[in-house]
């Protein structure tokens, strides 16, 4: 589980369109392994935001819930399957996420997925990455960690001791 908060303040004093944004942004996201080839994941990310110009101050909290199913088929290849809501009260606006992607593992610790949003939303604070909006996206991920140049070594890298299939 990772919690994060983030203060972000755009303060734009120049031209004749001033105005100055205060943003608080919080998240928490989440992992789980039930068993060995099922990850779910888990996202819940929240805003406060002030914004100012011309006299005039408004502000407005927004939220986003989603999650994401991956079950690895094979030792290269993944599907998975996620959904999601986001609200915002001010806005009156609510809309859902649900797509599926599928994946393939070209090597140790590097995934490749492409996948699609049947329905998504987007928010350039809390729902940023292509990965909730509606249509087709890419993903890529990769593991860093103290093994990753130890790629050689059989008791790291368990595919150099088995004859996995693509």
């Amino acid at each position: 589980m990772l919690a994060k908060f983030e203060y972000r303040l755009d303060d734009n004093n120049t031209g004749d369109d001033a105005y100055q944004k205060d943003t608080m942004v919080w998240s928490w996201n989440g992992n789980y392994h039930p068993t060995r080839p099922l990850t779910l994941s888990g996202r819940y990310a929240g805003k406060y935001t002030e914004y100012e110009a011309d006299s005039l101050t408004s502000d407005n909290t927004a939220h986003a819930v989603y999650g994401r199913g991956l079950y690895d088929i094979s030792e290269r290849w993944d599907i998975g399957l996620q959904a999601g809501t986001y609200w915002n009260d001010q806005a009156n606006d609510l809309a859902y996420m649900l797509g599926a992607e599928v994946g393939y593992s070209p090597m140790t610790n590097l995934w490749l997925s492409l996948g699609y949003n049947f329905m998504g939303f987007e928010d350039e604070d809390i729902a940023y990455d292509d990965s909730t909006q509606q249509g087709a996206y890419f993903r890529l991920r990769f593991k860093f960690d103290e093994d990753l140049f130890k790629r050689e070594d059989p008791r790291k890298n368990q595919r150099l001791s088995s004859n996995s299939a693509f």
